[in-house]
């Protein structure tokens, strides 16, 4: 039996230096919220949760 990759809720983040960093997490709600809290921190140029 074949196993399919499956998609993974990932947190990506462009850190003020420009560097990009992602890290997958347990749902895309958690990895929404994460993204949030990062952006509204202002700790980064971008942040956000995609399906990867």
């Amino acid at each position: 039996m074949r196993r399919v990759p499956r998609s993974i809720p990932t947190l990506i983040v462009v850190r003020r230096d420009g560097i990009i960093e992602s890290v997958g997490m347990r749902s895309l709600r958690i990895a929404r919220a994460a993204a949030r809290s990062f952006y509204v921190a202002g700790t980064c140029r971008a942040a956000f949760a995609m399906w990867r």
